[in-house]
This record gives structure tokens, sequence and C-alpha cells, in this order.
């Protein structure tokens, strides 16, 4: 219990870290974007990088989220010799599948007539490149990902957080410096790809050191380990076809109602609320890569516990989080963006309200994500995103940005209650019990303390530590 409190801590403070950067990223580069580019092309910009997130949403089919679960659960069960045969045998595989994506992008983006989504500033040629780079830049994000089971299988998830949030800085600075040398979008695009092609060498050189049999070659490949993962992969896939359809799919649909201005008017709130959602997210993600290890141990009981604790954690910040945002969050809003900038309060409202559902989903799909359960919940899921999407552009039609912002309630209420009702029918337990453990303050209470006492104990006694490990 102690290792693993310690580990949770660890992907915490390094999560925390990267959750960090990725939601400073935004409040700093959204306003120079906007000076620089103003907010009409702004708005185009979030259309045509929207496209990628459909046309890549999983060039390894979802295979390598089953496979890194996979690999850190062999490794957990003493099979580390066929978790790097896995490996190797996955990325022949997912090397093949994301290369063909990537060509299938710039053949997309160089066959369809972009002005009917509302890009009418930028050239066909322009946007086309736009959204053939913004396939690569995925390819190499999702090769990195692949390369997390190997931090994973040696059990070190915080090592692959710091190279997560160094990757997400070197973006960062690489963006911002083009931006101030009054960088056009395309210049933007290739400053942060190649800071991307840097960092994926550097995560593949530190993870070799980390763990040198986990080399890229073809010894012990073969097609059959890979079979297994294939059904798996398919849920892991469609998460972020649901993803896709409420992040960049909502914009592509309020650009054909309502143009690009709303559609930068829409975003700029939304990351206000998705920098909320992020912080909530990260504990459910540091927790998420220690629970497929959990589960090669039979760990059933303590993997519940945790979890009932991510939730209270995350309703207790969300709920601070909207206390804030009403009190101060136009005047906040105003001093970020500009005194000129529309603030639209129903929108936000809605925005917020939806983070409760949020936090009550992502716990439950952590359980179905980690032991490659996905899959079960993913029809359904997609059925209730497209009926949602359709919500969203009607009553974006009817009510404007806050219509939008209510189907958005709406929809993240519908994942929830799905994604909960399978994972307690596949774990075995009851929701109702479960939310009211979540509503446990006094345990909860209990629980950080004695973790604390734990933590300090670890800090104050290595040596002791050390040997119980």
């Amino acid at each position: 219990m102690a290792r693993i409190i310690r580990d949770i801590a660890g992907n915490v403070l390094m999560g925390v870290l990267a959750r960090l950067i990725a939601s400073v990223g935004p409040l700093v580069l959204v306003p120079l974007m906007v000076r620089a580019w103003g907010m009409n092309v702004y708005g185009e910009w979030l259309i045509l990088t929207a496209i990628p997130a459909y046309v890549m949403l999983a060039p390894d089919f979802g295979l390598a989220g089953a496979v890194v679960n996979r690999m850190a659960f062999l490794s957990a069960s003493g099979e580390e010799e066929e978790a790097v045969r896995l490996y190797r045998s996955s990325w022949v595989v997912l090397i093949c599948a994301a290369l063909g994506f990537v060509a299938i992008g710039w053949g997309v983006a160089w066959l369809v007539d972009w002005r009917i989504f509302g890009v009418k500033s930028l050239s066909h040629s322009r946007a086309a490149g736009l959204i053939g780079w913004s396939c690569v830049q995925i390819f190499i994000l999702q090769q990195g990902f692949l390369l997390s089971g190997i931090y994973r299988s040696a059990g070190a998830n915080p090592r692959w957080g710091m190279m997560s949030s160094l990757g997400s800085a070197m973006t960062l600075a690489a963006g911002a410096t083009a931006l101030g040398f009054g960088g056009a979008p395309q210049n933007y695009l290739a400053a942060q790809l190649a800071a991307q092609a840097c960092w994926l060498f550097l995560v593949f050189r530190d993870s070799r050191r980390i763990m040198p049999h986990f080399t890229l070659s073809f010894d012990g490949v073969s097609l059959h380990r890979v079979k297994p993962y294939v059904l798996p992969g398919l849920g892991h896939a469609g998460m972020p076809l649901v993803n896709a359809l409420q992040n960049q799919g909502v914009l592509l649909v309020l650009g054909t109602i309502l143009g690009s201005t709303a559609v930068g008017a829409f975003q700029t709130l939304r990351i206000v609320v998705n920098g909320m959602k992020a912080v909530v997210g990260q504990l459910s993600n540091a927790i998420a890569v220690e629970v497929p290890a959990l589960l090669g141990q039979r760990n059933e009981g303590l993997i519940m516990r945790i979890m009932i604790r991510n939730s209270q954690v995350g309703l207790a910040i969300v709920l601070a989080g909207i206390t804030l945002v009403t009190l101060a969050g136009e005047r906040l809003y105003h001093i970020w963006v500009g005194p000129t900038a529309s603030y639209e309060p129903r929108l936000m409202t809605f925005l917020l309200l939806s983070l409760i559902p949020y936090v009550i989903g992502a716990s439950f799909s952590v359980l179905l994500l980690a032991s490659n359960q996905i899959h079960l919940a993913i029809v359904p899921l997609v059925f209730i995103a497209g009926v949602s999407i359709t919500l969203v552009g009607v009553c974006a039609k009817v009510y404007g940005l806050a219509g939008a912002g209510l189907a958005i309630l709406g929809w993240e209420t519908g994942l929830a209650l799905i994604v909960a009702s399978i994972a307690s029918q596949r774990m075995k337990f009851n929701i109702l019990d479960y939310l009211t453990q979540c509503f446990d303050v006094r345990a909860l209470l209990k629980d950080i303390q004695r973790a604390a006492g734990k933590l300090s104990s670890s800090v104050l006694r290595p040596s002791q530590t050390a040997k119980s490990l």
C-alpha cells in the first residue's frame, strides 16, 4: 500500500506539472493567436485543426492503449520477456497503420473544399497544408504514447510524467516563440512539429536507458501476439471518437451554423472549463496508470477504494472552481482576453455544471480502460455522442451558444450514466453504494491523514521503506 501511495503521489506531482503546462499553454497562446491572426482566422484555425482529430482518430486502431496496459500487467506478473515480444509485435503493426492514416489525412486535406465549414480567409492550399502537417504532429505524439508502455512496465510512471511535461513545455515554448515573431498559422505549426520530433527522440533514448531489453527489432515479432488485443483496442480507439465528437465535432457544427467568430468565442470560454477538467482528470490519470499492475496482482479491493477517493477529490475541486468562476469569472475573463471580448454567462454556467457528471464518469472510465473492457461501452457511447452532437446543432440554431452549452451538459450526463452502468456490472458493485461512499467526507479525511502519515514515514525512514519494497 505504501508503494502504491508513493507512486500515485509521484504520478500526481508529475501529472499536475504536465497539466499545469497544458493549462497554461492555451492561456498564453490564445491571446497571442487572437492578436496575431484576429478572431476570424483563429476560428478558422480551430476548425481546420479539428479535422485531423477525425482523420487520425486512431491510426493504431486503439491497439496502443490495450497493449500498454497489457505490458504493465505482464511485467507485474513476472512475464517481462513476453511483454518485450508484445511491444515489438505491436510496434510493427502500429507503424504501418499510422503511416497509412497519415497518407489518408493528406489526401482528404486536398480533396475537400473547406469553405463549406466556414473557412473563408485561408486559401485551399494553406488549409490543406495545416491539416496534413497536423496529422504528422498527431502521429509523432502517438508514437510517444507507445513508448510510455516501457515506463509502465518498469514501474516508472512518474518518470513518464516528467518526460510528458518536458514535451509539453517544448511545444509551448516553440509555439509562443513563433507567435512572438508574428508567425502565421503554418509557421506556428512548423515550430511545434519540430519541437515534438526532438521530444520523441529524447523519449526513445531515455526509455532505452530504463529498460534496455525493450528494443525495436523483429526478434519475437508475431501477429498472433497482437490479435487478442484488437477488440479491446477498438474500445480504446472509440474513446477518441467520443472525445473528438464532443470537442472538435462541436466546433465543426458551430462553425457551419454560427460562423467562425462564434467558434472562437465558444472555444475561448470552454478553455477555462477544460482547464478545470484537466485538473480533475489528472488524478484519474495518475491512478489509471497504476491500475493494470494492481489487476495483475489481483488487488481489486484497493482499486475500488482508490477510485472512490478519486471521485471525492474531483468533486471538491469542481465545486471550488465553480464557486471561483461564479464570483469573479467575468472580471477574470476580460482581464485575460481583453475588455471588448464577449462573455456569455449562461454558456459558462452550463459548461461548469457539466463538470459534475464528468467527475463521476471519469472514475468509471478508468476501470474500463485499465482492464481493457472499454470496448463494451463504445457502441452506446458513440450513439449518445451522435445524438448529442445533433442536439448541439439544433440548440445552437435556436438558442445560440447558450443552447450549445445546455446540450453539452446533457451529453456529459448521458456519458457518465452509461459508463457507470457498464463498469458496475463488470466489477460487481452497486452504483448507489459507490455514490454514497463518495459523499462520506469523514472517511475521505481519515484516508488523507493516513496517506500523509505513510508518506512522511517513508521520507523520514527511506532505508526501511526500501527494505520493505
